[in-house]
């Protein structure tokens, strides 16, 4: 954190990496755990579909955050994120889906992976064909339920692939990436390729 104080007014708000987390509580509610509970942040970004990652500590001694928020393994946490040095940079909200979330004393420990990502490994029950594809329409395809932006490079070969009942998006994406000799990985909101 950029800043000490837990002033939530533009000014200082724009010097926060972590803007604000929100527990959704149900389809349609949002409520955000006040930044001055907060301890701690890590945030990952990973060069393969393994991230990104979020731990977050809180201060927790009414056990609001884990028992009246039910913050615990299959809820979702939605994260502002951006601009640490005030420099008018983008921000970005990210969905975590929470692994566990275990109350030690006074402190909870959320530990998330990113939604969008979670959604790229789970078995499809539907296959889907791509024939002579280039990898920005498949990946289009197969994160299509995700809502990521893709940002692919072009190819001079394009490809045959097949998503089978069962199988995971994320393993096409990762066969893709092996056949064409590149990388692909998620960052604020985008897959690249």
């Amino acid at each position: 954190m950029a800043s000490s104080a837990d002033n939530t007014s533009t000014s200082t708000k724009t010097q926060l990496f972590v803007q604000s987390v929100k527990v959704r509580k149900s389809k349609t509610e949002l409520v955000e755990i006040p930044r001055s509970l907060m301890l701690a942040c890590l945030y990952v970004e990973h060069t393969e579909l393994t991230g990104p990652q979020i731990k977050i500590q809180f201060k927790d001694s009414t056990n609001w955050i884990a028992g009246f928020l039910g913050v615990a393994y299959g809820s979702y946490i939605e994260v502002t994120l951006g601009d640490p040095n005030g420099n008018g940079q983008t921000q970005w909200k990210e969905t975590f889906f929470v692994i566990k979330a275990p109350l030690q004393s006074d402190i909870v420990t959320i530990f998330g992976f990113s939604n969008a990502v979670r959604l790229l490994k789970v078995p499809a029950v539907k296959a889907q064909f791509f024939v002579s594809k280039q990898p920005s329409s498949i990946i289009s395809s197969l994160t299509s339920s995700s809502g990521l932006t893709v940002t692919a490079d072009t190819f001079t070969k394009q490809g045959t692939y097949h998503l089978n009942v069962g199988q995971k998006p994320s393993a096409v994406l990762k066969e893709i990436a092996r056949d064409d000799g590149a990388i692909c990985w998620v960052a604020r909101g985008v897959i690249h390729f």
